[in-house]
């Protein structure tokens, strides 16, 4: 299960870690950035927040809601890429080592970031099943995701279904 580092003492959270106290003093940082970043985001400046979440990143690697928010930031920035990259490392973090902030469904968001790159680089049939994803694990906005993965598979199911033989120099000609 995902730690939450939103409350309790250092000398606590030093522990929980299991990192040095240098480490530990960083890692106190992270919420500040985390924080920063967040009211960036949310202000429409996502190459700032993208700054201040990748260093509150660097500070606490195994926060993976600080990648997942950066994969995010990332996507709002068209940069589908590093947005997956994000979402992919985030998933790699062995559960019982992750760490979060707020987030009651952590790898419910990851699993719906991966959905939205994946809808938008038009790969729908991986973001339905990112979807379906995190619609399983119990994401917030399950009602919402299941509409998403109603209108993608409409669109699936509406793409016309044609083959064609090319006769451009007696190919594809029969005899």
């Amino acid at each position: 299960m995902a730690k939450d580092y939103s409350s309790g003492s250092k000398k606590a959270k030093s522990q929980e870690t299991a990192v040095s106290p240098s480490m530990a003093a960083d890692a106190q940082d992270a919420p500040s950035l985390f924080r920063a970043a967040g009211q960036r985001f949310q202000t429409g400046e996502y190459d700032e927040a993208v700054t201040l979440y990748s260093q509150a990143n660097r500070l606490a690697p195994m926060n993976i809601e600080i990648t997942t928010r950066l994969g995010i930031a990332y996507f709002k920035l068209g940069q589908y890429g590093k947005a997956l990259r994000c979402f992919t490392t985030a998933l790699r973090v062995p559960p019982k080592e992750a760490a979060v902030f707020t987030s009651s469904y952590p790898y419910a968001a990851i699993f719906a970031g991966i959905g939205l790159v994946m809808e938008r680089q038009e790969r729908q049939e991986k973001a339905i099943v990112a979807y379906q994803k995190a619609i399983e694990i119990g994401h917030p906005d399950g009602e919402k995701l299941r509409q998403q993965v109603n209108r993608l598979q409409a669109l699936i199911e509406a793409k016309p279904q044609f083959s064609y033989s090319l006769s451009i120099g007696g190919i594809g000609k029969k005899k």
